[in-house]
């Protein structure tokens, strides 16, 4: 009983030896059970898959990038190291005495000695005597200044060149490695938290890959200079026909290296132009620091810091820039995809007031050309064939055609998302740009019909979606206009403004007569409608029950007012006629407009009854709205003032 006693005592370790509970060893290292629940279950298994693709699809574009980069580093330097060797290791012997030469030396001095043994054997018996001399030894050596300094600078230039190609294999190393970490684990949490642990480091690596043709680019210079300092002390005139292409080629080096320094618009850069940038600022921050304790100096930032900062300065330049980048767009899409993604994309370029300056500058720039504009109106931009904005209106016209063409091979919702965004970016073009809406087709019974299935006139249309109501509605008013500028609609509106004119016979100019006429048939209106909140306050409140006495009660009280409501009908008789030529305007304008008037937010309109008694009722028929107060409505003042008038006589009855 003890060794299982034992077994289970959770005071014993492993090693079977107490270990208090409140230890350090077990604080310091928790049990499985403790360490799961402060971790992440499977559930979240597809957020961090989602992580692992984004994170592989970011990580393999900079590898590739890199990857690309030491490729081309290791063919230079594997080629320029062969060539280097050829020309160094040779020149590497006149650092030594030359074997040959001392060969020679020794030769020659043989040669001398024999003539001498020669001489003196032939005057023997002579009087002439001759003195042997000692031939000297051979000379030190001493290498030249010009060998050893070719040696130094082409051995330098061989130990760049392969530790160029050495750093550029190391690092296509590193990152096969650090995209292996994607492959360790099948579980997304694991290798994502591998990743994030393993990328602060990997962040340092395209620094270290920046100095691979920095060493390239040291090996070549150093080169040139050991092969000019040869040629030199061989012949001159090869000399001077060497160096020329050597100086100018360093001249363009170094134009290349100053270049993004002074113009950060310049492509041109080599791998010393960020040192030098760097340098330069420290020194300007040093200075500062010496002459200007006071004053402030930023931090210095990078090249591509520097361009981006030129770049998204808000000046006139980037505003040329923007316009030429929509107009490379345009001149570039293809494919109905593509197109259709562009026109979407449009309407949200026009939420700042700085998208709209670009796309005035977009259709301004269009100049006209000897090409046959297409029905250009005085005082807006000419549409010429080939220009920017007419291949725009193009493409917006074969979406706009494309919606009733395609049937049943998109689906609805996609039809629907692709209407709206065509709507949205002919209003921006229309309303903020002075494009014509003739540029689009004839669009007027498709946003009637759009109108009409998207209920826009209602309010929870318009909280929902307000951006679009608003853009439908401002292209809808444009194409209205175009619409009603037909001639029978003007006679026709003439006709029922004479009709208001001539009521209580104010004859004259129509207009100011219409008006007057207008003016007091809306005086009657408003005098009337007193009347009625009068007698609406006088059953307040309407929640009581009241008998049929205290309502003739109230009534009797209130004669006065029923009077004068009895009383509306003799000021305005005879606007039947009146009624009639607006019905007629509008049954015109319905028919012109595709009844596109009808759909817009904040308009309603009264219907014209059949001759006949008028309920009671009609003259309370106000649109279901929830707003308050009850928004206006196109009335027809007759049946207006018929139907207040027999209000005030229904009320006449149950007094009397």
């Amino acid at each position: 009983m003890s060794g299982t006693a034992n077994q289970h005592d959770p005071e014993r370790g492993l090693d079977g030896q107490n270990h208090p509970s409140g230890s350090d060893e077990t604080r310091r290292y928790p049990r499985e059970s403790h360490g799961e629940r402060n971790d992440f279950d499977d559930s979240a298994n597809d957020l961090w898959s989602l992580y692992g693709r984004e994170a592989r699809s970011h990580d393999e574009a900079r590898i590739h990038t890199l990857k690309d980069d030491m490729d081309g580093v290791l063919i230079f330097a594997g080629l320029f190291s062969s060539v280097l060797s050829a020309f160094a290791l040779p020149k590497i012997q006149d650092l030594t005495v030359n074997p040959l030469e001392q060969s020679v030396y020794y030769q020659q001095q043989t040669v001398r000695l024999l003539a001498q043994v020669s001489q003196q054997i032939a005057s023997i018996g002579t009087p002439t005597s001759i003195n042997p001399t000692i031939p000297p030894p051979f000379p030190t050596f001493h290498p030249s200044a010009s060998d050893r300094r070719v040696n130094i600078v082409w051995l330098v230039s061989l130990v760049c060149s392969l530790s160029a190609a050495l750093l550029a294999t190391l690092v296509q190393q590193w990152v096969r490695a650090y995209m292996r970490v994607f492959q360790q684990s099948s579980k997304p949490l694991k290798t994502a938290r591998i990743r994030l642990f393993l990328f602060e480091g990997v962040k340092f690596l395209p620094v270290v890959a920046e100095a691979v043709p920095a060493l390239v680019h040291v090996s070549l210079i150093l080169f040139l200079w050991g092969l000019g300092d040869v040629i030199k002390h061989i012949d001159t005139m090869v000399y001077i026909t060497t160096i020329v292409p050597i100086a100018i080629n360093g001249f363009f080096y170094f134009f290349f290296v100053i270049a993004p320094i002074w113009n950060p618009q310049s492509p041109f850069r080599t791998p010393f132009s960020a040192f030098l940038w760097y340098l330069i600022q420290i020194i300007r921050i040093l200075y500062h620091r010496l002459f200007n304790p006071r004053e402030k100096v930023p931090w210095p930032t990078s090249l591509e810091t520097r361009q981006e900062e030129f770049a998204m300065k808000p000046t006139e330049d980037r505003k040329e820039r923007d316009v030429r980048g929509v107009q490379w767009l345009v001149d570039n899409i293809n494919g109905s995809n593509e197109t259709e993604a562009f026109v979407l994309a449009i309407p949200g370029s026009f939420n700042q007031e700085w998208g709209q300056h670009v796309w005035n500058a977009v259709v301004g720039v269009d100049t006209p050309s000897t090409d046959v504009p297409v029905r250009t109106d005085p005082g807006r931009p000419y549409l010429s064939k080939g220009s920017t904005i007419h291949d725009l209106c193009r493409c917006v016209q074969y979406l706009f055609e494309s919606y009733n063409n395609e049937g049943g091979s998109v689906k609805e919702e996609a039809r629907r998302l692709r209407l709206h965004g065509c709507v949205e970016t002919a209003a921006s073009l229309v309303c903020c740009t002075d494009v014509k809406l003739e540029s689009f087709g004839e669009v007027g019974k498709l946003l009637s019909e759009l109108g009409h299935n998207e209920r826009i006139h209602e309010p929870s249309t318009i909280r929902s979606n307000p951006s679009f109501t608003i853009r439908w509605t401002c292209l809808s008013l444009v194409a209205t206009w175009k619409m009603v500028r037909s001639n029978r609609l003007q006679q026709l509106a003439k006709f029922a403004v004479n009709g208001i004119a001539h009521f209580k016979s104010y004859y004259g100019v129509p207009d100011p007569a219409a008006l007057e006429s207008a003016q007091i048939i809306d005086e009657h209106l408003k005098n009337a409608w007193k009347h009625v909140e009068d007698l609406r306050l006088a059953f307040e409140p309407w929640g009581s029950n009241r008998t049929d006495e205290e309502v003739r009660e109230i009534l009797n009280i209130r004669k006065e007012t029923i009077s004068k409501l009895e009383l509306i009908a003799g000021e305005v008789d005879g606007m039947e006629g009146v009624d009639w030529r607006i019905s007629l305007l509008q049954d015109a304008m319905d028919e012109s407009t595709h009844k596109l008037t009808r759909h817009l937010p904040g308009v309603f309109f009264d219907r014209l009854k059949l001759p006949g008694p008028v309920l009671i009722s009609e003259a309370f028929d106000f649109p279901l709205v929830e707003t308050s107060p009850v928004p206006p409505q196109l009335i027809f003042p007759g049946q207006q003032v018929q139907s207040l008038y027999t209000l005030g006589r229904r009320l006449r009855d149950i007094v009397e």
